[in-house]
């Protein structure tokens, strides 16, 4: 048998069918490439399920420019985004690899944007009912060490960067000229 509680207890709330979005972390800001894009929303937005289950479900969410991700609950109110890349042979602290040549990580040196659809529906069917687009970036490539003193057409010229690049791209944008001339050296 219980005891009668020593005073009123009187509670107030509100129900609002209006779903929210009530953080989003991170957002217009460079992060690790292992970060994942959490989106906090007011009211459950998908049941507690295992990974296999929630890729059936399409949120509509749209990364530009695109790269292949995958959606993960962290709770009912709480979506995550994680990148899914290939893997690399880039030697860094990523250590989340998902199998099968993925690794859990966002694009290396990129500036993308994230839109949530006006038509994203918690579980409950409410509606958010306004677009909404927010940007992050991954640290942009930097030069670390080159080689020192003459560059000699019979030994190798070595650029370290600190991410992996495109080998291509490199011979593209880089130019090699004469001391005192404006003349490229092929």
């Amino acid at each position: 048998k219980g005891e009668n509680l020593p005073q009123e207890y009187l509670r107030k709330f509100s129900i609002t069918d209006e779903l929210k979005i009530l953080s989003i972390i991170p957002t217009d800001q460079e992060v690790s490439p292992d970060t994942d894009i959490s989106i906090i929303f007011n009211q459950p937005i998908a049941e507690l399920s295992t990974i296999d289950e929630l890729e059936k479900i399409d949120f509509g969410i749209t990364v530009d420019p695109p790269f292949p991700f995958r959606y993960r609950l962290a709770g009912t109110n709480t979506l995550q985004i994680q990148g899914q890349m290939p893997t690399d042979e880039y030697q860094d602290d990523i250590e989340l690899t998902e199998g099968d040549g993925i690794e859990h990580r966002l694009p290396r040196s990129s500036r993308f944007t994230v839109t949530i659809p006006a038509d994203f529906t918690s579980l409950n069917g409410s509606v958010l009912g306004e677009e909404r687009t927010f940007a992050v970036s991954t640290p942009q490539i930097r030069l670390l060490t080159q080689s020192a003193g003459n560059i000699s057409p019979f030994a190798p010229f070595i650029l370290q960067f600190d991410q992996p690049v495109d080998v291509e791209s490199v011979r593209e944008n880089v130019t090699i000229t004469k001391e005192g001339e404006n003349q490229n050296i092929d």
